[in-house]
C-alpha cells in the first residue's frame, strides 16, 4: 500500500505573514516581467535606461523578499511558484494550490522504490489531466516544451531507479509484483483529485515534477547503488517482474480519464431533462477530440520505454 498523499495547501490557508511574502514575490516578479517587455519593445534610449534601472531595483527587492521568506520557513517550491506565476503574468489568488512541500526523506531502498512507483503513478495521472485541459480539436499545444521534456526524463529516471534498486537488493518475484503493480484504483484516485484542478493549479504540480533536481537525485542514487553493489549489471532479467514503462502507464491513465469523463457526462445527462442527445452522443462528447498526442509519441519512441527487459536511461550514469 502506498503512502497517503498529503493534501496540497491553498494560498488562503497560509498564515498572513507567509501569504503576504508570497504575494510580494509575485508582485515584484510581475512588475519586472512588465519592464522586460518595455525594454524588448525598443522604445527610446532614455526609456530603456530608466526601465533597466527600475528592473535592477525590482530584482534586488525580490531577492531580499525571497531571503526573508525562506527565513520564515516558506519552502523554495512555493517561492519559485509565486515567482513563476508573476513572471508569466498569471494572477495570484487565495484559491491557488501550492506545490507539495518536500518531506523529510525516509530511509531504506525498498521504501525508495515504493515512493518512486507512487510518484510515477501521480505523474501519469497529472500528465493526462493537464493534457486534457490543453487539448483542442487541432491537437495538444504544450506551452512549455522544455519543462515537458524534463517531466518525461524524470518519469523515465524514476523507473530506472526503481528497476535497478529492486535488482540490487534482490527483491523476490512476490515483492516485486507487490511494489510494481499499479492498480486502477490508485490511478483513479489521482485522476479524481486532478480533474478538480484549474490549469494554474495543475501547472503548480507539473513544475514540481518537472524539476531537474529529480533526475539529478536519481543519478546520485544510482552512483551510490553502484558503489554499494559493484556487481550490479546494467541489464535486468527478462523473467523478473518489471516496473511499468512510462508509455504504457500514461496510456492506462489516459484511458481511465476518458472513461471517468464519459461516466460523469452520462450521469449528468441522465439527471437532466431530455435535451435531444442520446447516450451514445453524450459519451462521445465526453471524450477528447481525435487528435495526435505529441507527448505520448515522444514517450513511446524513447528506447527506455520497453516492456521487458528495459535498459537503463542513457542519461543516467551508473559509473561510480
Amino acid at each position: 500500500m502506498s503512502t497517503p498523499e498529503p493534501a496540497r495547501t491553498r494560498v488562503g490557508d497560509l498564515s498572513p505573514e507567509h501569504g503576504q511574502l508570497l504575494a510580494e514575490i509575485h508582485g515584484l516578479a510581475a512588475r519586472a516581467s512588465h519592464l522586460l517587455r518595455v525594454v524588448d519593445e525598443k522604445t527610446t534610449p532614455a526609456t530603456v535606461s530608466a526601465a533597466l534601472e527600475d528592473l535592477r531595483g525590482l530584482d534586488r527587492a525580490r531577492d531580499m523578499t525571497e531571503i526573508r521568506a525562506r527565513a520564515t520557513g516558506i519552502p523554495d517550491t512555493w517561492i519559485a511558484h509565486a515567482r513563476r506565476l508573476g513572471q508569466t503574468g498569471q494572477p495570484w489568488t487565495t484559491h491557488h494550490r501550492l506545490p507539495r512541500a518536500p518531506l523529510r526523506p525516509s530511509t531504506g531502498r525498498r521504501h525508495q522504490t515504493r515512493e518512486d512507483i507512487a510518484q510515477m503513478t501521480e505523474m501519469a495521472a497529472l500528465f493526462v489531466t493537464r493534457e486534457h485541459l490543453l487539448t483542442t480539436p487541432a491537437g495538444t499545444a504544450e506551452p512549455d516544451p522544455t519543462a515537458a521534456d524534463q517531466f518525461r526524463r524524470n518519469l523515465r529516471a524514476l523507473r530506472t531507479r526503481a528497476l535497478f534498486t529492486a535488482d540490487a537488493i534482490e527483491l523476490g518475484q512476490r515483492s516485486r509484483a507487490h511494489l510494481f503493480t499499479i492498480d486502477d484504483q490508485r490511478l483513479a484516485g489521482h485522476l479524481a483529485e486532478y480533474v478538480r484542478y484549474s490549469l494554474p493549479d495543475l501547472d503548480a504540480v507539473f513544475y514540481d515534477h518537472a524539476s531537474p533536481s529529480i533526475a539529478a537525485s536519481v543519478r546520485r542514487s544510482l552512483k551510490q547503488l553502484r558503489r554499494a553493489h559493484p556487481a550490479l549489471d546494467t541489464t535486468t532479467d527478462a523473467g523478473h517482474v518489471q516496473p511499468p514503462d512510462p508509455s504504457t502507464l500514461i496510456e492506462r491513465a489516459r484511458d481511465a480519464l476518458h472513461l471517468s469523463l464519459a461516466r460523469d457526462y452520462r450521469d449528468l445527462m441522465l439527471s437532466e431533462p431530455a435535451t435531444g442527445l442520446d447516450i451514445d452522443t453524450a459519451l462521445a462528447a465526453a471524450t477528447l477530440p481525435e487528435a495526435p498526442h505529441p507527448e505520448s509519441v515522444a514517450v513511446d519512441t524513447d528506447p527506455v520505454d520497453t516492456v521487458s527487459p528495459a535498459p537503463p536511461d542513457p542519461d543516467l550514469d551508473l559509473d561510480p
